[in-house]
């Protein structure tokens, strides 16, 4: 009777635990469930912004250059293969993102003609670095947003990658006078919180003024594409 009281409490006990464990590994599956929705959420409110601010440009030129409008579409449509594709990861290369940088470069300088001048200085040993997917465009084109002025013969924005103290840090520089509030558009906060969600707290976006205009700061965790990925480090 003594042995099969104790081994009846032995078997409550454990049975007790795995249903504790069961539930909370389905929490955190359901937790996890819900951070990969929102993820998808954000990601979905950037792309038709990009989609809208990029046709608001063809408009421009459809009548004032049909031409350049004309291949404004098509290498647009070119970007979007390129860049919404099904793939479910929410990171990438940042030698992809420039790829897609380049692509949105093309469209731009269709509309900006001459005036535009973009420099991307990303070493070779950071091109397998790991970058939230839809990056570096955002960035970019908010830049344009603000340093594309009229009585400016030149639209010039610099673009840096670089391995600083454990971290990537990503530099976007214009040439604006604008101040810090006015950078924190739709695009950047979506694209700050992201980064939140993926990274943590200690990562996200900063922005600092200089004489000559001012730059955004994207703070990263330095990962390499051989490397986990948050997701999976979570599983």
């Amino acid at each position: 009777f003594v042995v099969y009281a104790v081994f009846s409490a032995i078997t409550m006990v454990v049975d007790r635990y795995r249903g504790a464990r069961n539930r909370e590994l389905e929490a955190v599956e359901l937790r996890a469930q819900l951070a990969q929705a929102q993820m998808q959420v954000l990601r979905r409110q950037l792309e038709p912004q990009f989609l809208f601010n990029t046709l608001k440009s063809i408009a421009e030129l459809v009548y004032a250059n049909p031409k350049a409008a004309e291949e404004m579409i098509s290498r647009m449509s070119a970007l979007l293969r390129h860049s919404f594709t099904s793939e479910q990861s929410h990171e990438t290369t940042l030698a992809e993102e420039v790829r897609v940088l380049d692509l949105y470069l093309d469209i731009m300088r269709l509309r900006y003609a001459e005036r535009l001048f973009v420099q991307v200085d990303a070493p070779a040993e950071l091109a397998r670095a790991r970058v939230p997917r839809l990056l570096l465009q955002p960035l970019v084109e908010n830049a344009l947003r603000y340093g594309a002025d009229p009585s400016l013969s030149l639209v010039a924005v610099r673009v840096s990658a670089r391995a600083e103290d454990g971290a990537l840090a990503i530099r976007v520089h214009d040439r604006s006078g604008c101040s810090e509030e006015a950078l924190r558009s739709a695009g950047l906060a979506n694209l700050g919180e992201r980064i939140v969600r993926l990274y943590g707290s200690d990562y996200g976006i900063t922005s600092r003024n200089d004489e000559e205009g001012i730059e955004l700061i994207v703070k990263l965790p330095l990962k390499f594409a051989e490397d986990r990925l948050p997701s999976e480090a979570r599983a």
